[in-house]
């Protein structure tokens, strides 16, 4: 995802985890990442509501974008930590979601 074409509304999330589709192909839309936890800030939701985002594009620090919404990552889930942990998966506070570019974003 271009910068350009990020979206500009942004909404925090809270207790966050990150989620795939174990049977789409990872190189595919439907292989993308997205996530799971507590919106603060989204339009129509109360805050503190469960949600489960739509596929994440690009991510730069603590915010991840998706289509037309950014997410600023408030605090991971712990068991989510934990699951990262148990899977020998480091997690980078400074950079939880890593994403790699597809031919469809370039």
């Amino acid at each position: 995802m271009k910068p350009e074409e990020r979206p500009t509304r942004i909404v925090r999330i809270e207790n966050w985890s990150v989620h795939r589709d174990p049977y789409a192909a990872p190189e595919t839309v439907a292989g993308r990442p997205y996530l799971v936890g507590e919106v603060h800030g989204y339009p129509g939701r109360e805050d503190g509501h469960r949600v489960q985002t739509g596929h994440i594009y690009d991510a730069e620090g603590r915010v991840a974008y998706g289509r037309r919404t950014a997410y600023r990552l408030g605090e991971p889930a712990p068991k989510y930590l934990a699951w990262c942990e148990a899977n020998g998966i480091a997690f980078d506070p400074d950079r939880p979601i890593k994403i790699t570019a597809i031919e469809e974003d370039r």
